[in-house]
């Protein structure tokens, strides 16, 4: 499920601990949608005295539910084997969503828009699968 337990954050969290204190960076891949959850990884971030940066996808949701489609419907663009969200995962998401901003300790926000990336025959299977 793309929103954590809290057991699986904890695990999280020490993971993350143990790369920092040993010197390694780390990269957080999750959601985390609103100031109260990404202050946990900035807090941790100020403990260890180091820079945090948040890269913000910023894809509008139905090119999000779309992108979903096309992933679990066509196994050549899905080498990770991912079946269909929910749609309850994206209401949830959608419903807690905050826009992240500096005034959460970030030292920058990386804003990615979405870009179709993929060859021409990627690109028609994208373009035949609308929500």
């Amino acid at each position: 499920t793309p929103i954590l337990t809290r057991k699986q954050r904890q695990k999280c969290i020490k993971v993350a601990k143990e790369h920092l204190a040993a010197g390694r960076s780390v990269v957080v891949d999750n959601t985390n949608a609103d100031p109260e959850t990404r202050s946990q990884w900035v807090d941790i971030a100020e403990e260890f005295k180091i820079p945090i940066r948040c890269v913000y996808f910023s894809a509008p949701p139905t090119v999000c539910r779309h992108n979903n489609a096309v992933r679990a419907a066509n196994k050549g663009l899905n080498p990770e084997s991912r079946t269909l969200l929910p749609g309850i995962a994206f209401g949830d998401f959608l419903r807690r969503f905050k826009e992240p901003t500096m005034s959460e300790g970030f030292q920058e926000i990386v804003r990615v828009d979405f870009q179709f990336r993929g060859d021409d025959a990627a690109q028609q299977i994208w373009k035949q699968y609308w929500i």
